[in-house]
């Protein structure tokens, strides 16, 4: 038998609560799980599912994926946190596809944080994570 993984497919800022408690410190909690799913990871998914900014180059291209375009999707949070800019830009839902499967993010503009941030931050929006 396989150990079930769980995907949320949602994550964006939205979904991202913050409580501070004095033991602990920050505490961030993930709300909003109507397109969480448990699954296999020997049985990738494909029902695309997400917010179109957020999806891994698999979902717009509509092509089997496991929970990596939840790491996917942390990427592309951490660089809206840290720029205030979505890495991938477009006005309809089609141009925004295209350039999350077609472009690079401009790291330029991330520039001025750790080099560890930039790292963490280039390895989630890796189109060849496999």
């Amino acid at each position: 038998m396989h150990n079930l993984g769980i995907m949320h497919r949602d994550l964006k800022p939205q979904n991202l609560m913050c409580e501070h408690d004095d033991e602990n410190g920050i505490i961030i909690k993930l709300t909003d799980f109507g397109f969480a799913t448990h699954f296999d990871p020997d049985k990738p998914q494909t029902l695309a599912l997400g917010t179109n900014r957020y999806m891994a180059p698999e979902l717009c291209e509509n092509r089997a994926y496991d929970s990596k375009v939840d790491v996917w999707a942390t990427g592309v949070i951490l660089y809206v946190m840290v720029t205030g800019l979505y890495p991938f830009s477009g006005k309809a839902k089609a141009d925004i596809y295209n350039a999350i499967c077609t472009k690079e993010p401009k790291y330029e503009k991330i520039q001025g944080t750790s080099t560890e941030l930039i790292d963490v931050v280039k390895a989630c929006l890796n189109k060849d994570a496999a």
